[in-house]
């Protein structure tokens, strides 16, 4: 399925702080190259979700270029904070929408066959002298 339909205005809304000329300048630059990640992450996504991801891969890989961007702890003023190094905040909400979407298709995807655990849904583990619990059905 071929889907381009994201534009630097939807860039633009992804990274309020880019002016409309850097938006267009990250999607310019970035576009085929955020396609490609996309595609080879994509679990499913519709259309509009697929667009949203495309436009955030597009800032991610923009605000890469920055040179404190692979820095784990950073002070800019009043303000000092820390961060997984290489994760800005557009491939944060990106690795989350995919994991959506990926544990989604991955319930689907369950043998009638599979071995499960009996204790998936566990209360709170009580020290009495109940039953032994068993851990796993066939």
């Amino acid at each position: 399925m071929v889907r381009i339909t994201v534009t630097a205005a939807l860039v633009n809304k992804a990274n309020r702080a880019l002016t409309s000329a850097e938006a267009t300048t990250a999607y310019t630059d970035y576009n085929a190259i955020a396609k490609v990640r996309l595609d080879n992450d994509d679990p499913g996504l519709t259309t509009a979700i697929y667009d949203w991801c495309h436009a955030l891969l597009i800032c991610h890989i923009y605000a890469a270029g920055d040179p404190t961007s692979g820095l784990k702890s950073f002070t800019t003023g009043d303000f000092s904070g820390t961060q997984i190094v290489g994760r800005t905040i557009w491939m944060i909400e990106y690795l989350q929408i995919i994991g959506e979407f990926t544990d989604e298709s991955s319930d689907e995807k369950t043998d009638e066959n599979s071995v499960g655990r009996c204790d998936a849904e566990m209360a709170d583990f009580k020290f009495d002298q109940g039953t032994i619990p068993r851990y796993f059905s066939i």
